[in-house]
């Protein structure tokens, strides 16, 4: 399998963005990534919206883009959370757009959720 580059991960964000459905490569990688940066998960569970909402026929499209992490996992086993944060939004943004927001839950309680870029 060849590895899959910037401008390969670009078209997929595009096909996304015009179809309104995710692929299973990128649907792949959000599963993973919460056991690359995160020691000692049992369960992972995703939600998304990343498709753009046009109100107004005039007006810019209003992006509502969010992926949401609901982690089953043994919060004492993870230290340095900042850095495992920026290095979770930072994935999903390279994965998707820079103004996707990333919201982190441990155990049922929201623990990060960023800015989203405007």
């Amino acid at each position: 399998m060849s590895a899959i580059t910037q401008e390969m991960l670009r078209e997929m964000a595009q096909l996304t963005a015009l179809s309104g459905r995710i692929s299973s490569i990128q649907i792949h990688n959000l599963k993973m990534f919460p056991l690359v940066f995160f020691d000692a998960v049992d369960e992972v569970r995703i939600s998304y919206d990343l498709l753009p909402i046009k109100t107004v026929e005039d007006e810019p499209v209003k992006n509502n883009l969010l992926v949401a992490y609901h982690l089953t996992l043994d919060e004492s086993k993870n230290e340095n959370l900042d850095k495992r944060y920026s290095a979770l939004e930072s994935s999903v943004r390279n994965l998707f757009w820079n103004d996707v927001s990333v919201e982190v839950f441990f155990n049922g309680h929201i623990k990060y959720k960023s800015v989203q870029n405007e």
